[in-house]
This record gives structure tokens, sequence and C-alpha cells, in this order.
């Protein structure tokens, strides 16, 4: 299933972890417009969760729904 969600607010961010689980959940832009997010990837890595969940979001989900392999 492929939902597209947005959101820089840190609660439903991780009421949307918990719904879909970190692996279905790719970060993404819409760069090069400023929509919330300036520093990209900023919002993720300043929350408080694991790295795990944060390399997940922002790199290893993208990657597995693409079918590439590092």
């Amino acid at each position: 299933m492929l939902v597209h969600h947005a959101t820089h607010d840190e609660q439903a961010f991780k009421y949307l972890l918990n719904i879909m689980g970190p692996d279905r959940i790719c970060y993404g832009t819409d760069y090069p417009f400023p929509l919330g997010d300036l520093e990209h990837g900023a919002f993720i890595e300043a929350m408080d969760i694991s790295d795990d969940i944060k390399r997940k979001v922002l790199a290893d989900s993208a990657l597995e729904f693409l079918g590439i392999q590092l």
C-alpha cells in the first residue's frame, strides 16, 4: 500500500510511525519549494526516535521500495 502524507508535526509523525511502521515511510521533499522543512531531514534528525528508525525513514525504506541494493 502506498500512502502519501506530509507532516512537520512530531506527534503526527509518531502516530504515522505507529500506524504504518518505519518500513513503510519514506522521507521526501518539495525541493526547491520551502514548504516547512527548510533544512531537509532536520525535522527527522531532531526527533526523539531511534537511529534505526531515522535510517529507515531517511533512506532504507525508499531504497527497498525502488528495488535498490547498496
